[in-house]
């Protein structure tokens, strides 16, 4: 028992040593995306991560293309990967020399072999179309989230399983996420890295930012997080350094960058494939990226320091090996990449001889005429991007001019804005030859730098290469603000083909690079305004900054509804001047508004103008109207319409069909309302007492158009039929009783009866009310009257249809004209009250006939014109008019 003690206590001081060694020494990881499509690139990236003799390898998802396969999983992972994966089941070699697993994985979207878009937020498995392969055996048994620890404690990976069918969700409230939280908040591991699929944030025109997986990561404790699914690197900064890294450019098609980069966008590659080496102590992590060329090239480095007093601090490294830096394009601010699109501006043009634009100029080109000079106007020339070109030997951005029309110079120009300190950045890399001027044309090219020649191409003929001119650019010809570089391509007739691609390269730790100046505040302006929005107009900064500018960022003071941030993206960087639609306003609320403009190094200082949107008018003060007369809704007695009805009083029996539409009431008195008898009140029509007649019957009609009628069945209108009766009154709209007699013995007051009009008895066209009011015998009163009405901030009002059938003819002794013509089919809103005839020839001025209307149930009228010639070719003008205005006019002549 003593001997089995001692050895387990050597055991554990070998183990305890092992593990500071390991911490003294470090631990090197490798990590890589999207890699597992059997490729010649992914072979070249699998065996750069070879030769670095990691510890171990971080598998970033989409590792088994194009579907999670049992038959793809081998010769999409195991032939690159087996000497990492224990236990290994495939046909590739033994494994690993060691029964140790050092390659540790999460699933990707095509590993679960389905899609359900990068913002499921989550899913109930009923869009699941495939499942995971069921040997993964790349996963711990059973895992598609886990951790693991490495080297000790030195390490511990967090990974995930992001994709939109993982049953445990993936929003930052899911059951994963809550795992992942007290997870992280257990460990005490010096490092502790995230790795998932889906990238929380990316400036990829593929996938780009996904949301549901932006979870707290920094505060629940992780020091940085590992994606793909994009295929490309980037690494973007959030909260004063925090890292993200999209890796997915393991082995799959590349992908592109959109020109609006994701906020905090530090570092982009997209050139060729690549993956990442990790190089963690107890105080330093190291994350490099490295392109898989020959030999392998450092694009990418940061690091993370464990600060003494807690924390860490982020910033560059040069890891070792590293060489002494990369190349940077001074035009983009990122990355020098040959023959690739690149967001570099140019103004060109084409002509048919050199002497079209090179004549204005002298040597220095400093003349304002001198199309190479800074102050020349290139505002007539096209914008276009790098490339250019014709013909099949290139595919090209930007067209430039077929040479067998006979033009045979292109002349292009842009710019680059230096400040004091990227000036002096400049000045060093020339001193140090590192800046290299790098010219792809065909045929030959002359560069200008501020109006200087810097190089004339020596040869006259030469096919267009990446690059065939590269030589070190070391005149010392560039200043503070504005530098104007501007290129002369020359072809020969008949040429099948041209190009031209131009970059100032230098070598360096870091890229120079400096933001735009600020948005020149006076040209801030704000028009447009309304409660809920408003128009913001400003114009371009004076200087780029490195790079062009890709986006206008735009902030509110307090913040909306909809978002706080609006993003302008730039499509022609030399356009001067942009304006925008600031909406989801609150009404009658000033906002501060702050603009800043974004190239590669990202934002520049902010611009703010103050607005207040305008307050929301009071809302509009409903009122009754009166839907028979168009006029404001009577509700006392004192008040009488003119409202005209056809009536009739007996104690006798008539037509049960007196309430249709077609009952023949022509022999039916006239009159106005009100209605009635006896001392209670001023009656317009005196009815016959109860001594004579027991019942009272009255018939009206009133026109909807079928816009009209659509706009009272709105919700709000509070339609109303209201009856003044003694004593009680049943009524009919359109053949269809709409009220009974609900008291049988009642005083006669405004409104003693008032019930709402059914929505489906109204029609289109004429629609006929009729009345009938009883009383008792010996009472002393009797009393009618009646109105629809509605509810709304103004009167809905038509005027009358067209009259028909007008026409005009002589009296026998042609002393006079006599007019005559049929009433419209609509009165419109209100009973028509007069009609008015004016003759066309007569001044303006002049005052119509007239012809009023005393019984608006009279269709034909005549009006006799005294002392007219009656045959003098005069045209006339025939209009009905109501409450609400006059008719469209008719005309017609004098038939002699």
């Amino acid at each position: 028992m003593p001997h089995s003690r001692g050895r387990h206590a050597l055991f554990t001081v070998l183990i305890s040593f092992a593990v500071l060694i390991q911490l003294c020494m470090g631990l090197k990881l490798a990590a890589v995306g999207d890699y597992g499509v059997d490729t010649v690139n992914e072979d070249k990236v699998a065996n750069m991560i070879k030769a670095w003799d990691v510890d171990a390898v971080m598998a970033l998802g989409d590792n088994n293309y194009p579907t999670g396969g049992n038959d793809t999983i081998d010769k999409n992972i195991g032939k690159y990967y087996a000497s990492f994966i224990h236990p290994y089941k495939g046909a590739f070699g033994p494994g690993p020399p060691s029964s140790t697993n050092r390659f540790w994985a999460v699933p990707g979207n095509h590993d679960w072999g389905a899609s359900c878009g990068d913002n499921f937020v989550a899913c109930d498995l009923s869009c699941v179309k495939g499942t995971l392969a069921p040997q993964l055996w790349y996963l711990p048994p059973g895992k598609a989230y886990y951790t693991q620890k490495l080297g000790g404690n030195l390490v511990e990976l967090f990974a995930l399983d992001s994709d939109c069918h993982q049953p445990d969700g993936t929003d930052k409230t899911s059951k994963q996420a809550l795992w992942l939280e007290a997870a992280l908040k257990a460990s005490s591991a010096t490092w502790k890295l995230v790795m998932l699929h889906h990238s929380p944030f990316s400036s990829s025109t593929s996938h780009g930012s996904i949301p549901r997986v932006q979870w707290p990561f920094e505060e629940w404790g992780a020091h940085a997080v590992f994606s793909g699914h994009d295929h490309l690197y980037e690494r973007i900064l959030k909260n004063q350094g925090f890292p993200y890294f999209v890796n997915g450019i393991g082995g799959q098609n590349i992908n592109s960058f959109k020109g609006a980069l994701e906020q905090g966008s530090e570092a982009r590659y997209n050139a060729v494939h690549g993956a990442q080496l990790l190089t963690l102590t107890d105080t330093t992590a190291d994350i490099a990226f490295y392109a898989a060329t020959d030999p392998s090239s450092l694009i990418d480095c940061y690091r993370i320091t464990k600060a003494a007093a807690g924390g860490v601090t982020y910033g560059a490294c040069t890891p070792q090996g590293g060489g002494e830096g990369r190349e940077y394009s001074l035009l983009t601010g990122d990355t020098a990449q040959a023959g690739t699109d690149k967001l570099v501006a140019w103004k060109y043009i084409a002509s048919s001889t050199a002497e079209e634009l090179e004549g204005g100029c002298s040597a220095a080109g400093q003349e304002a005429g001198c199309w190479r000079s800074s102050s020349y106007s290139d505002s007539s020339w096209v914008v276009g991007r790098t490339r250019f070109g014709y013909g099949s030997d290139w595919p090209y951005t930007s067209p430039m001019t077929d040479t067998t029309s006979g033009i045979l110079h292109h002349w292009f120009r842009t710019s680059v804005c230096l400040t004091t300190d990227t000036l002096a950045k400049l000045n060093a890399a020339i001193a140090a030859q590192q800046l290299r001027l790098k010219v792809m044309s065909d045929n030959t090219a002359e560069v200008f730098i501020n109006g200087r020649s810097v190089y004339k191409d020596p040869l006259a003929d030469h096919e267009p290469t990446y690059w065939n001119t590269d030589v070190v650019e070391n005149q010392g010809v560039y200043q503070e603000g504005t530098n104007v570089i501007a290129v002369h391509v020359t072809n020969t007739a008949g040429s099948s083909d041209a190009a031209m691609d131009l970059d100032l390269v230098y070598k360096a730790a870091a890229a120079i690079t400096s933001p735009p100046s600020p948005v020149p505040q006076e040209s801030l302006i704000t028009t447009a305004i309304t409660t809920t929005s408003f128009t913001l107009s400003w114009a371009k900064p004076a200087c780029d900054g490195i790079g062009v500018i890709q986006i206008y960022e735009i902030n509110l003071t307090p913040p909306r509804p909809a978002g706080n941030i609006s993003a302008v993206q730039v499509t022609n960087p030399f356009q001067p001047t942009y304006q925008t639609v600031v909406d989801g306003l609150a009404a009658c609320t000033t906002y501060t508004v702050t603009i800043s403009a974004g190239n590669a190094a990202w934002l520049s200082g902010e611009s703010s103008v103050t607005v207040k949107t305008a307050c929301a008018p009071p809302p509009p003060t409903l009122r009754r109207f009166s839907l028979l007369t168009g006029l404001p809704a009577r509700n006392t007695a004192a008040v009488r319409a003119p409202l005209f009805w056809r009536y009739m009083s007996t104690s006798g029996a008539i037509a049960t069909t007196w309430n249709q539409v077609a009952f023949n009431d022509a022999a039916w008195k006239v009159g106005r309302s009100r209605f009635g008898y006896g001392p209670d009140y001023n009656w317009t029509i005196i009815l016959p007492n109860a001594s004579i007649a027991l019942g009272h019957y009255f018939r009206t009609s009133f026109c909807l158009s079928a816009a009209r009628r659509n706009w009272l069945l709105q919700p709000g209108r509070a339609l109303q039929l209201s009856v003044f009766a003694d004593n009680g009154a049943d009524v009919y709209i359109n053949g269809q009783q709409v009220l009974g007699k609900s008291k049988a013995n009642q005083d006669a007051l405004y409104w003693n009866n008032k019930v709402t009009v059914p929505a489906n008895v109204l029609r289109q066209g004429t629609n006929v009310i009729a009345a009938f009011v009883s009383n008792t015998a010996k009472s002393t009163d009797a009393a009618f009257d009646l109105d629809i009405q509605y509810t709304a901030p103004a009167a809905n009002t038509e005027v009358p249809g067209q009259v028909t059938n007008a026409l005009a003819t002589p009296t026998a002794a042609g002393d006079a004209a006599v007019f005559t013509w049929t009433k419209p089919q609509c009165d419109g809103s209100g009973f028509i009250t007069k009609y008015t005839i004016t003759n066309i020839f007569w001044p303006p001025d002049a005052a119509p006939l007239v012809r009023r209307v005393g019984n608006p149930f009279v269709s034909r009228y005549t009006l006799t014109f005294p002392g007219l010639n009656p045959c003098d070719d005069s045209s006339y003008e025939i209009r009905a008019v109501n409450a609400a205005g006059s008719s469209e006019p008719v005309l017609f002549g004098i038939k002699c």
